[in-house]
C-alpha cells in the first residue's frame, strides 16, 4: 500500500483512520459545538470562581494581619518608654522638654500658680489638662497673657 502526502498529513493532525479510506474532516456536528461551548463556560465560572474566592480569602487575611499588628504597636507603645514633648517657640527654639503625663508650672504675674498635666498627641501637639494645643501657640499664648511656663521640677527646685 502506498501513502500520498494526504495520508501522512491526516496521521500528523489526528485523523489515523485516514490510511483506511478518505481523509476524515474535523467537522462538528452543532450539537457538539454547543455542548462544548457551554462545558467550557462552565469550567470558565469554575474557575474564576475559584480563583476569586482565593484572591479574596488573602485580602482578608492580609487585612486581619494588619489590624492585629497595628493592635500591637499601639499596645507596645502604652507599654514602652513615655514619649518626650519638645517644648518650642513659634521660631522653633526649644524651651524645655519633658515626658509624657509629667507636669507643667503656669505662673501668672499676680502670683498665681496652676500645675498642668502634659500628654504627648503627636510631634507638634500637646493635651495640657485635657485641652489640645499646638506646642508653639501655647508656649506664645501663655507669653502673650504673661503667664510663666516652665516644668514642674524647676518650680519645684526654685522654692529650696
Amino acid at each position: 500500500m502506498e501513502i500520498d502526502g494526504t495520508g501522512f498529513a491526516s496521521i500528523a493532525f489526528g485523523y489515523p483512520n485516514a490510511l483506511w479510506g478518505e481523509p476524515q474532516s474535523p467537522r462538528q456536528s452543532r450539537k457538539e459545538k454547543v455542548k462544548m461551548f457551554f462545558t467550557g463556560m462552565a469550567f470558565g465560572i469554575m474557575t474564576g470562581a475559584a480563583f476569586g474566592i482565593g484572591l479574596m480569602c488573602c485580602v482578608v487575611a492580609g487585612k486581619r494581619e494588619d489590624q492585629q499588628m497595628e493592635q500591637m504597636r499601639i499596645r507596645r507603645q502604652k507599654q514602652g518608654e513615655p514619649k518626650q514633648i519638645q517644648f518650642r517657640d513659634m521660631e522653633g527654639s526649644e524651651r524645655f522638654s519633658l515626658l509624657d503625663g509629667e507636669s507643667l508650672c503656669m505662673m501668672a504675674e499676680d502670683g498665681t500658680k496652676e500645675i498642668g498635666i502634659c500628654r504627648f498627641v503627636d510631634e507638634k501637639q500637646v493635651d495640657v489638662n485635657g485641652q489640645i494645643w499646638e506646642i508653639g501657640e501655647f508656649l506664645w499664648q501663655m507669653e502673650r497673657r504673661g503667664i510663666q511656663v516652665y516644668p514642674l521640677e524647676t518650680a519645684e527646685k526654685k522654692k529650696r
